[in-house]
């Protein structure tokens, strides 16, 4: 038991699952980001730690709803970790103007929100009153527009209707 417990938080994408593999991977690959884009901002230190718990708030959220261990977040955030400092320049989200590294920010955020769309989206084509509160919290978090999302749903459901095709 303890060498597949180990295991999985190696590859949390090895072990027995309920659930197929490239939704499993979906979902995997959607928490990355968002701790990623959650990650790669930083704030004064009044903003940090009312941002901190909201942002808590929203992973806990989508580890429940995911199923994704304890373990599976602290090897992400260990990654995380060494790859923020490596390649990927911390970012003052309060900078004006924009920057380049603000620019790829904001491009981060949107791959993450999209990212998560796509992961609810591969379980079912309905959104519950949970996963519902967490897309919004993450639209206010990242300030992505009603308009936004609409477009990357749409997006979604177009690529869904060319695989099935």
């Amino acid at each position: 038991m303890a060498d597949q417990k180990d295991k999985r938080m190696i590859d949390p994408l090895e072990g027995s699952h309920q659930e197929s593999k490239p939704e499993l991977k979906q979902k995997i690959i959607a928490f990355y980001f968002v701790l990623l884009a959650f990650r790669a901002e930083t704030f004064s230190a009044e903003t940090f730690s009312s941002l901190r718990k909201k942002r808590s708030q929203i992973i806990e959220q989508l580890m429940k709803e995911w199923s994704i261990c304890q373990e599976t977040r602290v090897v992400m955030e260990v990654d995380i970790q060494k790859n923020l400092v490596v390649h990927v320049p911390r970012v003052d989200s309060d900078a004006k103007p924009p920057t380049v590294e603000k620019q790829k920010l904001n491009q981060l955020k949107r791959k993450a929100f999209y990212a998560v769309l796509l992961a609810f989206r591969s379980e079912t084509l309905t959104t519950g009153n949970k996963r519902t509160q967490i897309i919004e919290e993450l639209m206010n978090e990242w300030s992505i527009a009603h308009e936004t999302r609409v477009s990357i749903e749409r997006l979604i459901q177009t690529r869904r209707k060319r695989r099935s095709h």
